[in-house]
């Protein structure tokens, strides 16, 4: 009941196809044994794994947390093309950074046709971010990880089903997009396929 990726179309205030924030976080392990440069996050210089969340702009609820994958050889697009743009609808968008470039599939602020656009994808991607830095509350995956690398994914997807659990109880609060943009009257028009 906690994360679902079919979570991602609930309250959406359009019939655009476009219903989610998504976006690569890292989290700092202990050096693995032997040396691998295949695990080196440039985020904070040292040896880290990545996680591609996904949250639903309507509700603000973590719909997709895909991941561990080392950071030095998973970029957020390869890691994207893994997962995540295997399980969209065949005409469906997501918002993205520059770190994403699938063609067709993700809109990021370099494809804003308008201010206002612009405005608001950078409102439900800076919400998304307030959302990543909930899971960094968490001592066991917050710091550097201790423990055997292969074990970090139980911890980190245990941390984000509670970190869903507080949005959907309202327990924890990331701010609602609505409330400080709405949706751009030109939106659905400018990205129908």
């Amino acid at each position: 009941m906690q994360i679902d990726w079919e979570y991602r179309k609930d309250k959406a205030q359009t019939n655009c196809n476009v219903f989610v924030s998504i976006d690569g976080t890292d989290f700092q392990i202990q050096e693995p044994s032997p040396f691998s440069a295949s695990w080196y996050s440039h985020k904070f210089k040292g040896p880290g794994v990545r996680y591609e969340v996904g949250v639903c702009i309507a509700t603000g609820w973590i719909v997709w947390f895909h991941g561990p994958f080392r950071c030095g050889s998973w970029s957020d697009e390869k890691i994207a093309q893994y997962g995540l743009n295997q399980i969209l609808d065949w005409d469906e968008l997501y918002i993205a950074d520059g770190g994403y470039k699938s063609k067709g599939m993700v809109l990021n602020p370099d494809d804003a046709v308008s201010q206002e656009i612009n405005d608001y994808m950078q409102i439900c991607r800076t919400r998304h971010e307030t959302i990543n830095t909930l899971f960094k509350h968490f001592y066991c995956i917050g710091n550097r990880f201790h423990r055997d690398v292969k074990k970090h994914g139980l911890f980190a997807h245990a941390v984000a089903n509670i970190v869903q659990l507080g949005i959907m109880f309202d327990e924890l609060n990331p701010f609602d997009v609505y409330d400080h943009f709405e949706e751009p009257d030109s939106w659905q028009n400018e990205w129908e396929t």
